[in-house]
């Protein structure tokens, strides 16, 4: 009986807790005009170290953005072609964005290889950009020769964008490491 209880507790709990979080009508009114997707979420997304208002108990808080998934199309998959837990996926730059404004150097096929990343960029957008499912994927192409993750970035830092030149293309503040490949590494150029 005590158990119930304890279990009824947490689930109201938990749902006044969710209530509190619920936009007022008029909030939810307004979000339902926009026609496109991406466009309300890219109108929601604050800027990099958005201070909280005054008299907010958060007043040293910052706000991190976070991407919208739905505004870029995932980066096809490779069949059979694996990076560590990850299918390998093509990158397909779906253009700069806010947060992901660096420049990319293409393959001899015309395929993003690589990124060099510009002040402001932050680690999500650019796996948004290419299409990648996460922020792990990047880490995965990234890892030998920037390290593991987190890793931070800087302006200037060259990131991989192809699962086939883990060990040649990335660096970080111009160092190159030698850490351990993923395995499986798919055939390296």
């Amino acid at each position: 009986m005590r158990r119930r209880v304890l279990v009824t507790a947490m689930a109201l709990i938990t749902a006044a807790t969710l209530a509190a979080c619920v936009p007022a009508d008029d909030d939810r009114a307004d979000s339902r005009r926009s026609t496109s997707p991406s466009a309300s979420a890219s109108a929601a997304v604050p800027s990099t170290n958005t201070a909280m208002p005054s008299g907010d108990p958060m007043d040293d808080a910052t706000i991190t953005p976070t991407p919208n998934a739905d505004s870029v199309g995932a980066a096809p998959v490779v069949a059979g072609d694996r990076i560590g837990s990850y299918a390998v996926r093509l990158p397909v730059d779906a253009g700069s964005r806010e947060y992901a404004t660096g420049a990319v150097t293409l393959d001899s096929a015309g395929r993003p290889a690589s990124y060099t990343v510009a002040s402001g960029d932050l680690v999500d957008y650019i796996a948004e950009r290419f299409g990648f499912p996460d922020f792990g994927y990047l880490n995965t192409l990234n890892r030998v020769r920037r390290g593991g993750y987190p890793w931070p970035i800087y302006p200037g830092d060259t990131l991989n964008l192809s699962a086939y030149t883990v060990t040649t293309v990335g660096d970080i503040q111009g160092v190159v490491r030698n850490e351990a490949p993923p395995s499986p590494l798919p055939q390296q150029r």
